[in-house]
């Protein structure tokens, strides 16, 4: 047992040096490859979070503006639908009119 206390004691000895010397140096992480290559995918990904934002609020303006003419060529529509029962209700209360005064 007392071995194993010596052997631990050691290691942990060398871990506290490397540790001291990493911090020493002012870099006490480096990143290693498969870290470097998630860096890079974050950035990547980043980007791509950004150039979709971007063309989501452009597909957001073109949508608006579509919704916007419908809208507008929709009240157009009942304004016209509106002045031409207008015109037939004139017409038909002429055509009353006209029909009253023939029998008088």
């Amino acid at each position: 047992m007392l071995y194993h206390i010596e052997k631990l004691t050691k290691e942990i000895e060398v871990a506290e040096r490397e540790q001291d010397k990493l911090f020493a140096t002012g870099n006490p992480f480096e990143l290693g490859s498969k870290a470097r290559a998630a860096k890079e995918d974050l950035e990547k990904l980043s980007q791509e979070e950004g150039k979709l934002a971007d063309m989501h609020n452009k597909l957001q303006t073109a949508y608006d503006g579509v919704n916007d003419k419908i809208n507008e060529y929709s009240q157009k529509a009942d304004e016209a639908t509106a002045k031409y029962a207008l015109l037939l209700l004139f017409r038909l209360e002429k055509r009353i009119i006209k029909h009253i005064c023939e029998k008088h």
